[in-house]
């Protein structure tokens, strides 16, 4: 018999994998177009200007790291705060020309500096530097006198370096993702999610008898949300996986209900349902409320009485840490349930 239900879920899974994976390339690639216009000059040496006519040139061309030693570093009086504490401070230099504006650390205090050493990015002036820009020009009194763009001395370029290279390994690795599951679609064999089911003879031989259990004639099939019941078999789909396993696999099943808060504040609660296997299996079921997550409960416990029902730390710690204890717990309560029937 061929696999078909197998098959099928590796083709799915795998497409859902290559879909998350272009949006995610997506994603990053956006990111780093971001730094698009800078990207020449991100890894390019570091230029030098005289005047502020030259420095115009180096932004026109995206050279915009660049380095100077002025004369004279004066301090305009402007500074700015978050929190009502100094981040930064401005401080001005005549480049020849023209007075060009520069954004430096807050520890520079003096009024001047002499044959002081800058670098950093040249930058486009907006929001508090065009604003500090424009009082500097009133106090001037020549509006021709400072240029609109500054020299951001605090700026490092290392980090923006760092985060496109990361990004460029991102997408490598996601591409390389994609190529594994175009190939894993064909090759389901060799896929993960078929190898949880087995692919030696005998284990083949359990799946053959899954399948027959799942597609014979007039089998019926209960569905609850992803999850399947049809016979003595559940079938539990999610967005990259499949389980496939025996209701008499199924030993805990409880509810789950998970806070959201936003800044501190209680915006709301999920519900779901959470089935646990005896051998680590896991399967996750959302529900729309409170009541329905206990009518799901309701309805699988008919389907499965003998599993132990309902959370706490202890049964979490023994399932987790002491699975034979776990079992060999919930087989007392199988025999005793089946003696009182």
């Amino acid at each position: 018999m061929e696999f078909n239900f197998a098959k099928k879920q590796v083709k799915r899974i795998n497409r859902n994998k290559i879909i998350l994976m272009i949006i995610l390339i997506a994603c990053v690639a956006t990111m780093i177009l971001a730094f698009a216009p800078s990207l020449g000059s991100l890894y390019s040496g570091t230029h030098t200007f005289k005047t502020a006519k030259e420095a115009q040139a180096l932004m026109d061309d995206g050279k915009e790291f660049v380095s100077i030693t002025v004369d004279e570093l004066y301090d305009t009086g402007y500074s700015c705060k978050e929190n009502d504490k100094i981040v930064y401070r401005y401080y001005i230099f005549w480049a020849d020309d023209k007075f060009i504006m520069c954004k430096v650390d807050k520890d520079l205090t003096e009024e001047i500096y002499e044959d002081y050493e800058l670098s950093g990015k040249l930058e486009k002036a907006t929001g508090m530097e065009s604003d500090v820009i424009s009082k500097l020009k009133l106090e001037s009194g020549d509006s021709s006198s400072v240029v609109t763009f500054y020299l951001n001395s605090e700026y490092s370029r290392i980090w923006a370096q760092i985060g496109v290279a990361i990004g460029v390994l991102l997408i490598v690795i996601m591409f390389g993702v994609v190529i594994k599951a175009v190939i894993n679609m064909s090759n389901y064999q060799g896929n993960k999610f078929f190898k949880k089911m087995g692919a030696d003879e005998a284990s083949a031989e359990r799946l053959n008898q899954i399948i027959s259990s799942l597609f014979a004639s007039g089998m019926t099939s209960k569905k609850i949300q992803q999850m399947n019941i049809m016979g003595e078999w559940i079938i539990s789909t999610s967005f990259m996986g499949f389980t496939v396993c025996n209701k008499d696999d199924i030993v805990w099943m409880y509810k789950s209900v998970t806070k959201h808060r936003t800044n501190g504040i209680p915006t709301g609660k999920t519900y779901g349902l959470v089935l646990r296997g005896k051998n680590k299996e896991h399967i996750g079921l959302s529900a729309k409320s409170d009541k329905v997550a206990d009518e799901m409960l309701q309805e699988l416990y008919a389907e499965m009485p003998c599993v132990i029902m309902g959370y706490s730390d202890e049964l979490s710690e023994l399932y987790e840490k002491q699975t034979a204890g776990f079992l060999e717990m919930r087989e007392k309560y199988r025999q005793e349930r089946e003696q009182n029937q």
